[in-house]
């Protein structure tokens, strides 16, 4: 079976701010950042299940060459991607504080 993925709007200004904050590190980074989010939503469209639940219904996605998760809900044939966010990043920087479920309670 394939899925529909959808990116919330939230999501999609995550992905392009990190593609931007890439790019401006170092020349064609970040389209590969955005190569790699591209990968995870084919992986997505075809296997969401072997993903691993974080939070309520809320499931996580990790990126291979980038320190990002990609936050997100299934809803019969539909995942619906609700944020990108950092992991694995030190405990007192903005990227760790944010929460990625609060974009979920308005679904």
């Amino acid at each position: 079976m394939s899925y529909v993925v959808r990116l919330r709007p939230e999501a999609d200004r995550d992905v392009a701010a990190a593609a931007s904050w890439y790019e401006q590190q170092r020349q064609g980074l970040g389209q590969d950042f955005l190569d790699e989010f591209m990968a995870v939503c084919a992986r997505l469209s075809e296997s969401p299940s072997v993903y691993p639940t974080v939070h309520r219904k809320t499931s996580r996605a990790l990126l291979n060459r980038f320190p990002f998760g990609v936050f997100f809900r299934m809803v019969g044939p539909l995942c619906t991607v609700a944020a990108t966010r950092t992991v694995g990043v030190a405990a007192n920087s903005e990227a760790a504080n944010s929460e990625p479920f609060a974009l979920m309670r308005s679904n």
